[in-house]
C-alpha cells in the first residue's frame, strides 16, 4: 500500500471542544493541522497558507461557514475545485477538494 501524501488541513469551528475533536481525528503522522475559531480566522489562515482539506463549521458568530466558502471560491477560484463532498455532523461540514 502506498504511503499517503502529507496534507495541510484547516479545522474551523467556534466551539473549542468540537474544533479540538475534529483536529484530533484528522491529525495523522505527516499531516499539518491548523485550527481557526471563526470565519475571520479561517480567512486569515487561508491567506497565509495552502490547504488540502478544510473542515468548516456552518454556524459560527461573526461570519458563518457559507460566507467563508463563498469567499474561498472568490479568492481562490484557481485552487478550489467545484467538486465538493459534504458530510454532516450536527452543524459541521467537511469540505474536500
Amino acid at each position: 500500500m502506498a504511503t499517503p501524501k502529507p496534507s495541510n488541513i484547516l479545522v474551523v469551528d467556534d466551539v473549542s471542544i468540537a474544533r479540538d475533536a475534529l483536529a484530533g481525528r484528522v491529525a495523522k503522522p505527516g499531516h499539518s493541522v491548523v485550527k481557526a475559531a471563526d470565519g475571520l480566522e479561517a480567512l486569515e489562515a487561508l491567506a497565509s497558507g495552502s490547504f488540502d482539506l478544510v473542515l468548516l463549521d456552518l454556524v459560527m458568530p461573526n461570519m458563518h461557514g457559507y460566507e467563508v466558502l463563498e469567499r474561498m471560491k472568490a479568492a481562490y477560484a484557481h485552487a478550489v475545485r467545484e467538486r465538493y463532498r459534504f458530510y454532516s455532523y450536527g452543524d459541521c461540514c467537511l469540505l474536500r477538494r
